[in-house]
Parts: structure tokens; sequence; C-alpha cells
């Protein structure tokens, strides 16, 4: 029997170029789904982090087994309270083995670069963008699950306001093959409109 949702999670933040007062993004993956939950941020402290875990997972997903982390400073204040208070396993990485926490390390990557691309190139507009980009990666098939992280969460496919599908193809075409983040991000795109 596979491990409930969320019950394992991998975690990081990302430092990004100031947009509305936002210096950061936390994101916490499943390790089942690879949904994503994120939260910008103004500061990274063990109280920013810790409350991003109380808020977006515990309270959203239920009881967490284990989140695996880098061994930043924050992390570990945030970490230590909630394994006292919620018995949360903390599984740390070591710098050396940052793949260790691919999960969600490629995605920050891929997260910015279509955070980027959604804000029509503009770093200092993520933020308007991060929420649509977040959505759409959602709703987007992943190759290695085989359906959304949302169908893998809920078991029924995304009902979106637009057909998703559709409203990409609504845009003009694409003159190459599009990578999963051009992909996203020109959902993205069309879910702000």
């Amino acid at each position: 029997m596979p491990a409930p949702l969320f019950s394992k999670v991998y975690m990081d933040t990302m430092h990004m170029p100031a947009s509305g007062g936002y210096h950061y993004i936390v994101q916490g993956r499943c390790s089942l789904t690879h949904w994503p939950e994120w939260r910008p941020l103004r500061t990274e402290t063990g109280h920013t982090l810790g409350e991003f875990i109380r808020q977006e997972l515990l309270c959203r997903w239920g009881a967490l087994r284990e989140i695996v982390s880098d061994n930043g400073t924050p992390f570990l204040a945030a970490l230590k309270y909630l394994a006292e208070t919620y018995g949360i396993r903390h599984i740390r990485i070591s710098g050396y083995n940052s793949r260790a926490n691919g999960l969600v390390e490629r995605a920050h990557l891929d997260a910015r670069q279509a955070m980027f691309k959604a804000a029509n190139g503009d770093e200092s507009k993520w933020s308007r963008s991060a929420y649509s980009v977040f959505w759409s990666e959602r709703v987007t098939t992943k190759r290695r699950l085989g359906c959304s992280p949302y169908f893998a969460a809920t078991g029924t496919p995304p009902l979106l306001p637009l057909y998703i599908t559709e409203a990409t193809y609504l845009q003009l075409p694409p003159d190459s093959i599009l990578s999963t983040t051009d992909l996203i991000a020109r959902r993205a795109i069309a879910l702000q409109k």
C-alpha cells in the first residue's frame, strides 16, 4: 500500500529577485503525487517556514511523517519545534548531495523559468505570475506519473474555468516543440487572462 498523500515532503527555499516585497519562495512537494505547495516569503526564518509547514501542509493535508530538506538554519529551527510538537521526522541532506532533494531542487529551476516567462521576462513581476504557474503545474501531466499532480491527489481530472488544453491552443501556435517549462509558462499566461 502506498504512503498517504504528503506523508513524505521534500522542501526547499529559493532566493528570488525582489518582487512585491517578496524575496523567497518556499516549496513543499509530496513524494507520491509531486503536488507543489508553495508560498512567497519576505524573509526566510524558522518562524516563516514553520508557519508555512503548519498552515499549508499540516492544516491542508494532515499529519506528515517525514520532511526532507537541507541543513539551512531556518529549516533546522522550524523543524525542531515541529518534530517535538507533531512528531515529524526531519531528514537532513548534505550540501554535497543536493540530488537527494532532487524532487524539489529541479522543480525550483522549472518554476523560476516559468514565472519569468509568464511575467514576459520581467523578473520584478514574478510574484504576480507565481500563482498561475503553480496552478498550471498542478494540472499539467507529468511524464513520470503519467497524470497530473491534481489527478494523482484527487483521482479526478481538473475542472478549470476554461478548459486549459484548449486555452493553450487559443494562443499563437509555438514555433517549435515546447519544453515542459515553456508549456507551463504558456498555460499560466492563458490562466492570467
